[in-house]
């Protein structure tokens, strides 16, 4: 996604692709991915992670080498292989929380996230520089290729490395596998413990099964699947619209400002890297993890919004300002690893793969909207000011939902089951 994003702007000039179909070619990922995503917890379940997570990579792979014939073809066929990407990309992020959440215990949940975060900026961070250095060179063909090959390396390393549970991990410690699966810290005990702490130290009552149904209606489900919508619209705006945003108001082609795209997701790097942490500082002043969740999610919002709020004020200033302000909009996105993001592995203990995609489902409708809603309000009002204003109002109402909504225990042992009725 992000290569595409980067190289959206050279395939533009040489084909001559509109507001309008650069805007379909970065939705299109996301068009695939809700078909795939309400179903990842069950194809997870069927195949196994690791499998579901090696499947989809090497489809992946084989898209971007196909993506620069279909693109020249026609922007039609280029969207449909995009958007076959995304097909294969829908299972990943919910198998990838039912891999934290076997893999990790409840106080490492929150971290474990961080460093999915950190993956994300790493990416973002070095598709800059890779791209743009081969780019000029290669031409962006070649370049959709090289990342291609890229994934089939990490498939192979996946291959030999990974495990869908630590039982199936061919290198992991007896000690570990104990804390992971049957010890007296294990996961089940060390969540026991954090709910009782959260329940004023009282015990809480024995958790009753609760249908699918009211485990995703449930106000806090909700209010996850809002804020992780809302998430999406404002990062992906800002990660995918980046480099046309310096073209088209700063009149700097992506290779003159590789600079300016790598700092802001440098900063965001800095910040996940620091942001376990800071949930860590909170917790050891008496700051709850519920408390911790929301404020984080609440900083992250405020904070993303407040900066881009700033861009139009600042296009006849130097470059750097422009990029001082996607420095400090990425950094507080990289909040909500501790925020939102975790939240997934707390709400739920027995639905978490369901959770996970149908949230990423969700998600994946503001992501798809993201680029079309941009390309238009561009289009439409010939300025990007529309464009900030919509991702600041929409994350004041994420902010408040997941305030007045959240919750760190599962849900499972909140809600009651109704007695039958005799």
């Amino acid at each position: 996604r992000q290569a595409a994003s980067l190289l959206v702007v050279p395939m533009a000039i040489e084909l001559g692709f509109s507001h309008l179909e650069k805007g379909w070619l970065l939705a299109a990922p996301s068009v695939g991915a809700i078909l795939t995503q309400l179903v990842g917890g069950q194809i997870c379940s069927l195949l196994g992670a690791r499998s579901t997570v090696l499947l989809s990579v090497i489809g992946m792979a084989a898209c971007c080498a196909l993506l620069p014939a279909a693109c020249t073809h026609s922007t039609l066929l280029g969207a449909a292989v995009l958007c076959i990407n995304g097909v294969f990309y829908g299972p990943m992020f919910p198998t990838n929380s039912v891999l934290l959440s076997r893999w990790c215990v409840p106080s490492e949940r929150g971290w474990a996230s961080s460093q999915g975060e950190l993956a994300i900026s790493l990416a973002s961070l070095s598709a800059p520089l890779v791209i743009t250095a081969l780019e000029p060179r290669l031409g962006w063909r070649a370049c959709f290729r090289a990342v291609g090959c890229m994934a089939v390396s990490f498939a192979a390393l996946w291959r030999a490395l990974a495990a869908s549970t630590p039982e199936q991990c061919w290198f992991i410690r007896d000690d570990e596998l104990e804390l992971l699966t049957g010890s007296p810290t294990s996961p089940s005990t060390h969540t026991a413990l954090h709910r009782r702490a959260e329940n004023n130290g009282q015990p809480l009552a024995k958790a009753s099964p609760l249908s699918v149904r009211r485990v995703l209606l449930h106000p806090a489900v909700l209010a996850l699947f809002l804020v992780h919508g809302v998430y999406n619209l404002g990062t992906l705006t800002i990660n995918s619209w980046m480099p046309t945003y310096y073209n088209e108001a700063l009149g700097l082609a992506p290779t003159v400002a590789k600079l300016h795209l790598i700092i802001p997701h440098l900063t965001s790097l800095v910040t996940k890297l620091l942001v376990p942490y800071l949930a860590a500082a909170l917790g050891a002043h008496g700051v709850s993890m519920l408390s911790s969740r929301q404020l984080m999610c609440a900083a992250g919002f405020i904070g993303t919004s407040c900066a881009l709020l700033l861009l139009p004020m600042l296009l006849g200033a130097l470059p750097a300002a422009t990029t001082a302000c996607f420095c400090v909009a990425l950094s507080f996105t990289g909040l909500h690893a501790e925020g939102f993001r975790a939240n997934y592995l707390d709400v739920t203990r027995a639905h978490v793969g369901l959770v996970s995609s149908v949230g990423n489902a969700i998600s994946s409708l503001a992501a798809m909207a993201a680029p079309l809603i941009v390309s238009n309000l561009v289009t439409h009002y010939g300025s990007w000011q529309p464009v900030w204003l919509a991702v600041s109002a929409s994350s004041l109402v994420a902010t408040i939902a997941f305030a007045q909504l959240a919750t760190v225990t599962p849900v499972e042992e909140t809600v009651a089951t109704p007695k039958k009725r005799e």
